[in-house]
């Protein structure tokens, strides 16, 4: 519930999702964690690996893509992550009149001072 008060402080959350490569987990909690999600309202994306790095980071990239097509300059975009690989996208969209925020574990926040952000803040 804290993160969806802190969300809502910037406007109406339209977009709530998870990114994970779902076969990494065991039968019995990819269930419950499903179901977790599901009644949050949170839209799993699941992201198979395949043997291939950064399908979780591609999946990503694609979404904000489609984010930045789809909504104007002014809109808001929440990321929860410790890699600097969302860094660039989330900086391109902050230079072209977004609103970023990147929440990332205490121990990631110096990996990510470079990016260009409205907000960048530990979490949890």
């Amino acid at each position: 519930h804290n993160l969806v008060s802190f969300a809502q402080k910037y406007g109406t959350i339209k977009t709530f999702r998870a990114y994970m490569d779902t076969s990494l987990l065991g039968s019995a909690p990819s269930i419950a964690l499903r179901c977790k999600l599901h009644y949050a309202g949170i839209t799993l994306v699941e992201c198979p690996h395949d043997n291939k790095k950064e399908a979780v980071d591609r999946a990503i990239g694609a979404d904000l893509l489609e984010f930045a097509i789809h909504h104007p300059p002014h809109a808001t975009v929440i990321i929860i992550s410790g890699d600097r690989d969302y860094t660039v996208p989330i900086s391109k969209l902050f230079l072209n009149g977004y609103t970023t925020i990147m929440l990332a574990p205490k121990q990631s926040l110096q990996n990510l001072r470079t990016a260009q952000t409205s907000s960048l803040l530990s979490w949890p």
